[in-house]
């Protein structure tokens, strides 16, 4: 199964997914020292830096860390495999209440 990743990492997530059979097609990372790492171990992969942004230019990174326009965005899908930040429910005292770390989570889903 061909699939994409958010808030990518170093791409622990995507590891596990590739030794089980996925594909991984793209991924979205805005740390550069992870982007690295990620370019080395999936270098056919589309990067794309900005998950605001993502799918609507067509613009990806290349090796140098340039922008460069791709042909292989990813297409809109109803849920996409992220890693729950765990961490950041622990610390909610009140349910109104989300911390800033929920906004990616949050945004994740609509991606």
């Amino acid at each position: 199964m061909k699939v994409g990743s958010l808030f990518s990492g170093i791409g622990g997530l995507d590891l596990g997914l590739e030794r089980n059979g996925f594909d991984i097609r793209w991924q979205c990372e805005i740390d550069t020292a992870a982007q690295s790492v990620l370019r080395r171990h999936w270098p056919d992969a589309v990067l794309y830096d900005d998950v605001t942004t993502l799918g609507g230019a067509g613009e990806g990174l290349d090796d140098s860390g340039r922008r460069t326009r791709e042909d292989r965005l990813p297409e809109r899908r109803p849920s996409s495999p992220a890693a729950r930040p765990t961490h950041s429910f622990r610390s909610v005292t009140r349910p109104s209440v989300a911390p800033p770390s929920m906004g990616a989570l949050l945004l994740g889903g609509r991606v």
